[in-house]
């Protein structure tokens, strides 16, 4: 699509163009996957040392994302 000539053509047709990005945004998923090898899931007393996949996951649901 050529770019308007006018300031006011400009100015519309980025209002359009940003509405779309919206629109885009709105519609877009998120896919997360996590390997986690049995060793390095701490155990009792180590969850300060090491990152939990289970507090990945609650932070996750937390934030709003459906899992």
């Amino acid at each position: 699509m050529m770019p308007p000539d006018t300031g006011v053509d400009f100015d519309m047709h980025l209002e359009r163009t940003l509405h779309s990005l919206d629109s885009l945004r709105s519609e877009m998923t998120y896919d997360v996957f996590m390997l986690y090898c049995s060793g390095n899931i701490p155990q009792i007393g180590e969850e300060k040392k090491k990152v939990s996949p289970r507090r990945i996951y609650d932070d996750l649901k937390k934030n709003g994302f459906k899992v």
